[in-house]
């Protein structure tokens, strides 16, 4: 791999770091042959709803158990989590400046029942990288790379790590209830900035 890229986990509409990082480099690759790590943002985002900050979690299954690799991933649909997940979306941002500009971009992955989660996670990828206005590179790994020589961020993005980012403030909604929630999903810094959203990453 070349230096000038970065090695990314797949992400569920992907937190700021995420999306600072995508940005640092001219290019990136999406890790897919890693066994599969649970209670990570592969199948979850937070947003900023009215009672605080909210985890959506895509429901999965592993066909192959805990050997599953993160390309075998199988979304889940018994549950109607898609439902779930856009009215809580809305419940959050539908009153948010650029809500309305947006939700019919994004609306339609939560009516398409896509199989492979790393699928549905590039396809809303590629959408995001189009709102943000950020061209760049996106390639996938062809086998697990213990060592790799670029830049490897596959596991320093986690809802378990502290960040150790100076994230720059922008409008919430809900910043009059409390103080500013930083390195929530992009699409909450989407929906209240709309165009100027790439200048806060």
């Amino acid at each position: 791999m070349e230096q000038n890229c970065v090695l990314l986990p797949s992400a569920y509409f992907g937190n700021i770091l995420y999306y600072n990082t995508v940005k640092q480099f001219p290019a990136h690759q999406v890790e897919l042959h890693e066994t599969y790590i649970k209670q990570t943002y592969r199948n979850r985002c937070t947003i900023l709803g009215a009672n605080g900050p909210l985890d959506l979690v895509i429901p999965v299954k592993k066909p192959m158990g805990s050997k599953t690799k993160t390309s075998e991933i199988i979304i889940d649909y018994r549950e109607d989590w898609q439902r779930i997940h856009w009215y809580a979306i809305e419940s959050a941002y539908n009153s948010s400046p650029f809500f309305e500009f947006y939700q019919d971009y994004l609306a339609e992955f939560y009516t398409n029942k896509i199989e492979l989660l790393v699928d549905f996670n590039q396809q809303l990828h590629v959408k995001i990288l189009k709102l943000l206005k950020l061209q760049r590179g996106v390639s996938f790994t062809s086998e697990f790379q213990k060592h790799p020589s670029s830049e490897d961020f596959r596991y320093q993005i986690s809802p378990k790590l502290q960040t150790g980012h100076d994230f720059r403030e922008y409008y919430q909604v809900f910043s009059y209830k409390s103080h500013f929630v930083d390195n929530l999903s992009v699409i909450d810094l989407i929906f209240n900035e709309g165009p100027r959203a790439q200048e806060f990453i």
